[in-house]
Formats: structure tokens, sequence, C-alpha cells
């Protein structure tokens, strides 16, 4: 099917429309953005265009994805599709491939960390299907709340709503993109963490040679006697606690509490260890010269 437009509603716009029009703007760069509501015009293009977000009318076949029908398309869970979760569903892959190359093996495992990490957020929040445990999705300061605060005042024209629109959908697109990247980082670093984690000679600690976020993937395995993570940095070494559970702050086991806060001289004094650098006031980092000196602070660590 020849694409020659993408149709959507006029009027203010929110975060699935600007995430819809960012991937199938990309995906048909030569297709013209038309905003309307008009029931005639908009089925006047079936055919040669992709609706999303207007319509009232869901099929893939004919390129249809509205979500505002009472028989609105649900996912398996009976979570309800936004625009843009309907687009990433059938779109998705297809933006992945051609404009995030490096990793063409990763593809499918970044579209469903996308889909985990920002659309069901998106399709939740637009369907008003928020849990209260969810609630920093509709927070002013949420992605959905900042795009949405893109819109310009209520009294703007209609070309001012369409120009805002499209500088909307380019930073859409940006954080979109992150969030790409970010998946077939996390992707590639379980494969990382895994390797570590079978190759460790002692059950409380892993170390790497990059220092990458290994939280998530130890989290996922359950590896319940793992403490801390020794990884060499850009030119230092950098020991890590592991968090309490996922997603939090507080480690499992904590930096001894005297290194707190403190650097370079202070630090060797208190741990005796000559190339120690620095220790987070939090106790959840430490960072040494050398391997030897990382070492040196797991150890104490582990003991204390």
């Amino acid at each position: 099917m020849q694409i020659d437009f993408l149709i959507t509603h006029s009027g203010r716009f929110h975060a699935d429309d600007l995430l819809a029009h960012a991937v199938l703007s990309a995906l048909f760069p030569q297709a013209q953005l038309i905003r309307t509501r008009d029931p005639e015009l908009i089925s006047s293009h079936i055919g040669r265009a992709v609706i999303f977000d207007v319509g009232h009318a869901f099929d893939p076949d004919l390129f249809l994805f509205d979500h505002h029908q009472p028989d609105k398309p649900r996912r398996d869970d009976g979570g309800a599709y936004s625009s843009f979760g309907l687009v990433w569903r059938y779109f998705g892959a297809d933006y992945i491939r051609a404009f995030h190359k490096d990793s063409p093996d990763l593809s499918t495992q970044a579209q469903e960390r996308v889909d985990a990490s920002l659309v069901r957020g998106i399709d939740a929040t637009d369907n008003f299907e928020v849990a209260q445990t969810s609630d920093p999705l509709v927070a002013p300061l949420s992605l959905p709340g900042l795009l949405e605060g893109l819109n310009p005042l209520r009294t703007a024209s209609d070309d001012e709503l369409a120009r805002a629109f499209i500088d909307a959908s380019l930073l859409a697109r940006h954080l979109l993109d992150g969030q790409i990247n970010e998946a077939f980082e996390a992707s590639r670093h379980a494969g990382v963490i895994r390797q570590a984690l079978s190759a460790r000679s002692e059950p409380t600690w892993i170390e790497l040679d990059e220092d990458i976020p290994a939280d998530p993937t130890i989290h996922e395995l359950q590896e319940a006697r793992l403490l801390f993570v020794l990884a060499r940095g850009r030119g230092e070494w950098v020991l890590r606690t592991v968090s309490s559970k996922p997603g939090a702050i507080h480690p499992r086991k904590p930096l001894p509490a005297e290194w707190a806060g403190l650097r370079g001289a202070d630090l060797q004094t208190v741990s005796g260890i000559r190339d120690a650098k620095f220790c987070h006031a939090a106790r959840f980092l430490a960072v040494s010269e050398t391997r030897d000196g990382a070492i040196a602070l797991l150890r104490q660590a582990l003991a204390a």
C-alpha cells in the first residue's frame, strides 16, 4: 500500500499521538500530515493513509489505528492499547530495524523492552487505566505530562497547533530513540552479567570489564547472595553495591559507615588503602585508582 498521508486528530495533542507520529513520519517521510476530525475527509483517504488516534476504527490491514471506539483493541492481559501502542505493535520492529541498525539480532528484544518501559505506560495513561501504584504516570512532570505541556495556549490557531505538534513530535522521537538505545544496552548488559555470574569464583561478588548496570539482571536471576559488583571504569575501578530489591536505592549490604562521603586522603586514612579515591555518602559506590585497591575496598566491605 502506498502511504501518502498520515492522519490524526486536530486540536490539542497528547503523548500517544505524538509518539505514534514520531514513528510513522520516520517510516513514511513522503507522507503528508493531516490533522482533522472530519469523518468524511478521513474515510476518503482510507487506502492511502495511516490513520491513528482518530476515525473510530481499528483495522491493521487498512492501516486504521484508533482506540476510542467501544470495542477498542486490547492486549492479552486486558489492558487497552493507545494509538501509540497499536503503532508500536505493528511498526515498532520496522522502526528499530530502519533506524537502529547496530544490533539487528537484538531488535525483537529491544521492541519488547520499549513496550514494557514506555509504551504500556502511555497506553494506560491515555485510556485512563492507570493503577494507583502508577500515579507518577499522571504527574505533571511525567513523560505524558511533559509532552502534553508542549501544547500552545488554548487560544492558539490551528496553524499554531500544527506547528507545535510537529515540534513536539520531533522531541518525542528523540525520547523514543533514547529508550530504544537503552533497550539495546540492557539486552547487551544482561548477556555480560550472565557470563560474569557463571564465571565467578565467589558467591558474594562479580567482576566486570566495564562499569554497566548490573542490578536488573541480578534481581531477574534471583541471585540473592550477591552483594557487590567490581568493575573497570574509565581510568579507575568502581565498587558498587547490589540494591536490596529491584528499583530500590538501599543496598543489600552498604559500604562501611566510616567511609561515607570521604575523598582522597581522608578515605585513604580511614580505610588504609593508598589509592582509594571516593565513597558516596549513601554508601552504594566507592572508587579506587587500581584494581588492587578496589579489591582491598571490597574485602573490607565484606568483612564490615
